[in-house]
């Protein structure tokens, strides 16, 4: 709890009569237990003397999570997600503040509340670092987010840099009633590849849409270390696994020049040709440059491995590859077709590789940039 200095609170705590009327979603309470006050039984609180002091707790029910206190002039803690302190002591040293405290006017002590369930983020999410105050690059920036009740995991992957940093925390919140929409969460991190640094974190997770979250995160924050990070991230298994599913039993034309880009993917690892080794998901970019007689096929799975794959004859697709864990070989593919699908054209392809072992990459991904849902 952040206990709010008293000068900022001048205008706020001086009124005579504090209002506090909750909506639908949770109710306030005090540290004193002198209040409680709901959507149905509101209070409205007269502040007569220089002895008030009490601090106030949004409590959210049951599939809701405290998003803040209302701001504006007449407003108490406006603006704040902390717990709110109101204090009247110290005024008898202030003929202005006794003066506020003798007018008759009402001030408003408004939480808002809104629907959410730590389980909603229970699950993997991917997307892209959209920036960062200290830190800016035109490259590609990919993260991966793992929640898992009172646990995240964070994987940025910094392919400009080839570094790549894992974060383990916890959320700061465990009791639902005192539930936030934005979850605060700390932790450690460590990084490796072209830098190596390590420390802690801090941050926060909140949704955006059903199927979207967004987290603001820094590093070192008690040494002043400012690299935030903001990013928007999607689950997976909406956007991709599901849907690429459905659109790769769709009948599918062949693959053309006009098809040569960068996609979005997932990526399924295991089949028939290498029954020893066991399926494994992963979201996965894949690019396809040309010509069409002699292409070469990059693919990037997030944490884990780039490879490239070049045809090495212009009359099937077959070729050499080389990954960055230090996997080479060589591939072929029975073709490449695109599916046309409600949310656009979908390119897949399965390759097999014949290298340290064998494997079989299920590849199908939307253009980047392009899958509407």
């Amino acid at each position: 709890m952040r206990w709010l200095s008293l000068f900022p609170m001048v205008l706020a705590v001086s009124a005579c009569k504090v209002a506090v009327n909750p909506p639908e979603g949770g109710h306030v309470e005090s540290v004193s237990g002198a209040y409680t006050c709901t959507a149905e039984q509101p209070c409205l609180i007269d502040v007569v003397d220089t002895y008030f002091e009490d601090v106030f707790l949004p409590r959210a029910e049951q599939g809701y999570a405290f998003a803040g206190w209302e701001a504006g002039e007449d407003a108490l803690c406006g603006g704040s997600h902390d717990d709110c302190r109101l204090s009247t002591r110290g005024f008898e040293a202030s003929s202005e503040l006794m003066r506020r405290l003798q007018r008759d006017d009402t001030y408003r002590l408004a939480p808002t509340f809104l629907p959410h369930q730590r389980e909603a983020f229970d699950g993997q999410w991917y997307g892209e670092l959209l920036g960062s105050i200290a830190y800016r690059t035109t490259e590609h920036e990919a993260v991966q987010i793992s929640v898992l009740g009172s646990e995240i995991r964070i994987v940025e992957q910094r392919f400009s840099e080839r570094v790549v940093c894992e974060y383990s925390g916890q959320f700061a919140v465990s009791d639902a009633s005192a539930m936030r929409a934005r979850e605060a969460f700390t932790g450690d991190y460590a990084c490796t590849g072209g830098s190596v640094s390590n420390g802690q974190f801090a941050g926060f997770i909140y949704a955006v849409t059903d199927h979207q979250i967004a987290i603001e995160m820094e590093v070192n924050p008690e040494e002043g270390e400012r690299r935030e990070t903001v990013s928007v991230l999607h689950r997976d298994e909406f956007r991709l696994e599901d849907a690429v599913a459905r659109a790769a039993e769709l009948p599918g034309r062949e693959f053309t020049e006009e098809d040569l880009g960068s996609y979005e993917a997932n990526q399924v690892m295991g089949g028939p040709k290498c029954a020893a080794f066991p399926a494994e998901d992963s979201h996965a970019e894949f690019a396809i440059t040309g010509p069409l007689n002699d292409l070469t096929i990059s693919t990037r799975v997030l944490g884990s491995e780039d490879c490239l794959f070049e045809q090495n004859d212009h009359s099937r697709l077959f070729g050499s590859y080389t990954c960055s864990n230090g996997d080479q070989g060589l591939w072929e593919s029975e073709g490449i077709r695109v599916h046309k699908t409600p949310q656009g054209e979908l390119v897949s392809m399965e390759l097999t590789r014949f290298g340290h072992f064998c494997s079989v990459l299920h590849l199908a991904g939307w253009r980047s940039g392009t899958y509407n849902p």
